[in-house]
């Protein structure tokens, strides 16, 4: 009688890829509305929420059949810095020309000129927020600019970035071959978003409350401009 052979799906050449995935991703996360960026040849799509963060990698099921698995790396590369610009070209479009103001703020009802006092002050405010600002975007611009590196938990997966840009991603050779897809897609993922923490600054600089306030007057109160 021949003996039959138990598989347990880890062997290598194991064609589990080829089926249809029924794998959990790797994130629960909602990515309905995020940003998506895919390589040239669509073999891998990253999401970015509309702040740029990384929260999907999709790898399609024939990768292997299609590139030589060595050069997967670059192909994530180009998807994450894709969804990169098109969150960035969504930004722009969600500008409205015809109302500069950010959407929540309030419509003042006070049409009252000011006075020269009230100008002095707010001068005075603008230039020291300006100054502030300043400092704290050159401290977040140099944060940004430094060369950064970063490690998947599982190891198989390091990135590196520079200026908001994914400049490499690299994936064990060995491991990539036999690797299941979600595993790859996992550990890509944990790169991408150590290095997007990493090249992100801790301290966003706001919008000053007095840049706001001129904005107002000069959009929205033109006339309380007017001398008294």
């Amino acid at each position: 009688m021949p003996r039959r052979t138990l598989r347990l799906g880890f062997e290598e050449g194991d064609d589990e890829d080829r089926r249809p995935r029924r794998d959990q991703k790797p994130t629960t996360e909602d990515t309905s509305d995020a940003v998506a960026g895919a390589a040239d040849d669509n073999i891998v799509t990253v999401h970015r929420t509309s702040t740029g963060e990384v929260v999907s990698v999709d790898i399609v099921n024939d990768w292997r059949d299609r590139i030589d698995p060595r050069v997967l790396g670059s192909h994530v590369v180009s998807a994450v810095n894709t969804a990169a610009m098109n969150v960035l070209a969504q930004q722009i479009e969600q500008i409205d020309p015809d109302n500069p103001m950010p959407p929540d703020t309030p419509t003042p009802t006070d049409e009252t000129p000011l006075t020269s006092n009230d100008v002095l002050r707010l001068v005075d405010a603008v230039t020291a927020d300006l100054d502030q600002f300043v400092e704290q975007a050159q401290q977040n611009a140099a944060i940004a600019s430094q060369p950064v590196s970063a490690t998947s938990a599982g190891g198989h997966v390091t990135g590196s970035a520079q200026n908001g840009q994914v400049t490499n991603v690299t994936l064990d050779s060995r491991w990539i071959f036999n690797a299941r897809t979600p595993e790859i897609e996992k550990e890509i993922l944990d790169a991408l978003r150590q290095l997007y923490q990493k090249t992100t600054p801790a301290n966003p600089v706001p919008q000053p409350d007095s840049f706001t306030e001129i904005m107002t007057l000069l959009v929205v109160r033109p006339s309380s401009l007017q001398r008294r």
